[in-house]
C-alpha cells in the first residue's frame, strides 16, 4: 500500500512539474503579447480618429463640389455649348479649292468608277442625299441608274459646276441642312471624302443627324482615306490642307455605331496598284533547303510590309439603319 501511495505521489509531482512549466511558458508569452496588445489598441484608437477626420473632410468636399456643380449648371443655362457652333475647318478660296481638287483628286471618270459599286445600295430609292457632292460624280451615277438624289456642298464653285451639268444641288451647310429635314425623310446618304474635314465633335453630331433623317433599312455610306496605309497618308491625306485629321477605321466605325447604326462594317477600297510596292524574291525550282525556306520567310515579311506601306488607299463604312422594334 505504501508503494502505491509513493507511485501516486511521484505521478502527482510529475504533473505538477508539467503544470509549472506550462504556467511559466504562458507567463512568458503573456509578457511578450501585452506590449503588442497595447500597440494594437493604440492603432485602433488612431484609426478611429483618422476615420472621423476623413468623414469631416468628405462633408467639406461635398459642400465644395455642390457649389462647383451649381456654378457649372448656371453657366450652361446662360451660354449653352453647341458643337455645331464650333468653327468649320478653314478652306482656301472656293475656286482655288475647286482647281486643287481637279488637279489632285483624280479625273471625274476615275472617281465615278471608284464610286460605282455604291449604287447598288440605293436601288429603288427616291431621295438619296450626297453630302459634300463636290463635282457631282456620284449624283451622275444615280441619274444613270434612274435613282433620284440631290447633293449639298458649301463650295460655291463646285455647286455652280454641278448646276451647269444639270444636277440637283444646293449650296448648304451639312448640319443646318439635315436639321431642316423631317426625321425619316431620306432613303440614303453618301459622304465620300467629307468626314475627314470635320472635327470629331462636329462629325459625331453629323452622323447622329444622318441616323435621324434616314428611313428604316436605309444605307449610310462614308468613304475616307485609310490612315493604316502610309502611302495614303503621305501622298493623299496630308496633301489636302482642308483635312482635319485622319480617321482610323475602328474610330469611325465606333462613331457611326454610337450614332445609332447597329449594322455597320468596314470595307477596304481603292487597292494600291502602283509600281512602288516592294518586290518579292523569285525562287527557282532547283533551290534547295534551307535557302528555299529563307526566301519564303523574306517574301512573307515583304507582303506584310507592303500591307503597312501600300495598303488600300481608302475604306468605307457601310451602315444600315435598323427598324425600331
Amino acid at each position: 500500500q505504501q508503494r502505491s501511495l509513493d507511485t501516486q505521489q511521484r505521478s502527482l509531482d510529475t504533473q505538477q512539474s508539467s503544470l509549472d512549466t506550462l504556467q511559466n511558458h504562458l507567463d512568458n508569452r503573456l509578457e511578450q503579447i501585452e506590449p503588442r496588445i497595447d500597440t494594437f489598441e493604440l492603432m485602433i484608437w488612431a484609426f478611429d480618429r483618422r476615420k472621423e477626420a476623413l468623414e469631416l473632410e468628405q462633408i467639406a468636399f461635398n459642400k465644395k463640389l455642390g457649389k462647383v456643380l451649381t456654378a457649372i449648371k448656371s453657366l450652361q443655362q446662360e451660354d449653352p455649348l453647341d458643337v455645331a457652333d464650333l468653327p468649320a475647318p478653314e478652306r482656301q478660296d472656293d475656286y482655288t479649292y475647286f482647281v486643287f481638287e481637279n488637279r489632285h483628286r483624280g479625273t471625274e471618270e476615275a472617281i465615278k468608277k471608284r464610286l460605282e459599286e455604291y449604287v447598288r445600295y440605293f436601288e429603288g430609292c427616291s431621295r438619296v442625299l450626297d453630302i459634300g457632292c463636290a463635282r457631282g460624280e456620284f449624283l451622275e451615277l444615280l441619274a444613270e441608274h434612274n435613282i433620284s438624289g440631290y447633293g449639298i456642298d458649301q463650295n460655291h464653285s463646285e455647286i455652280h459646276y454641278c448646276q451647269q451639268k444639270g444636277l440637283n444641288v444646293q449650296e448648304a451647310d451639312a448640319l443646318a441642312h439635315l436639321r431642316s429635314l423631317d426625321n425619316g425623310s431620306l432613303d440614303g446618304i453618301v459622304m465620300a471624302h467629307i468626314a475627314e474635314h470635320f472635327p470629331p465633335p462636329v462629325l459625331q453630331q453629323l452622323l447622329t443627324l444622318c441616323f435621324q433623317k434616314l428611313q428604316a433599312h436605309a444605307y449610310l455610306i462614308v468613304e475616307t482615306p485609310n490612315p493604316c496605309s502610309v502611302y495614303a497618308l503621305s501622298q493623299y491625306f496630308y496633301k489636302d490642307l482642308s483635312h482635319n485629321k485622319p480617321l482610323h477605321p475602328d474610330a469611325l466605325l465606333y462613331l457611326i455605331q454610337l450614332a445609332g447604326f447597329e449594322q455597320a462594317e468596314v470595307v477596304p477600297k481603292n487597292h494600291f496598284s502602283g509600281k512602288d510596292a516592294l518586290k518579292e524574291l523569285t525562287c527557282q525550282h532547283d533551290v534547295e533547303e534551307p535557302l528555299r525556306s529563307l526566301i519564303d520567310v523574306v517574301n512573307q515579311d515583304v507582303r506584310q510590309l507592303n500591307d503597312f506601306l501600300y495598303g488600300h488607299l481608302d475604306y468605307a463604312i457601310v451602315a444600315r439603319k435598323s427598324p425600331v422594334v
